[in-house]
């Protein structure tokens, strides 16, 4: 085997070979930051992804190194919001508080409710959903939630307005749906 050629700020090498001479750093770093083995390959291809798409932005005065090394890193932010967001999404919908001595007929009416909320949700688009999750059943302000989705507090009120008329809407329709099973 032949030595591996040396990334310095001079070598001008084109995106096939930085991807071979950098893959192993990049795996390992994504390895060091935290990315789950099974989430390693993934965020290894976004990560050179975002470097065939900036390529030209490589200053030659700079090491590709350290500039891939900083495309990795914002990356793994990225990943870790998203995971984290994803769990604690997942968290909340799945607690429901039972009081210990609770009645039976009381818990079956909460599993219920949060079966059917769960059903409602899962009708929804992600943007509306997150916000009616956020404000609705978190209790955040439109001013907190717009700032956790990055958007404006308008745009959050007129996706929580939306997402209300739909669950009037749907639980509505359950109630049409239970009369006329009830009267079967």
């Amino acid at each position: 085997m032949s030595a591996t050629p040396s990334l310095s700020p001079a070598t001008p090498l084109g995106f096939e070979a930085l991807y071979r001479q950098e893959i192993g750093f990049v795996w390992r770093t994504l390895r060091f930051l935290g990315v789950g083995a099974a989430d390693v390959e993934d965020v290894a291809h976004e990560v050179f992804i975002i470097v065939q798409r900036r390529f030209g932005d490589l200053d030659p005065q700079r090491s590709p190194r350290a500039w891939i090394g900083g495309i990795t890193r914002r990356v793994v932010l990225h990943h870790r919001r998203s995971l984290s967001r994803a769990e604690r999404k997942k968290a909340a919908l799945q607690q429901v508080p039972v009081p210990d001595a609770e009645h039976p007929d009381r818990a079956l009416s909460r599993r219920e409710a949060a079966q059917l909320v769960q059903a409602f949700l899962d009708t929804l688009d992600p943007p509306r959903r997150e916000i009616f999750v956020l404000m609705t059943l978190e209790g955040l302000t439109g001013r907190e939630v717009a700032e956790i989705v990055g958007t404006s507090p308008n745009t959050v009120s007129s996706r929580l307005r939306s997402a209300r008329r739909d669950f009037d809407r749907f639980l509505a329709q359950r109630a049409r749906a239970g009369g006329a099973h009830g009267h079967g």
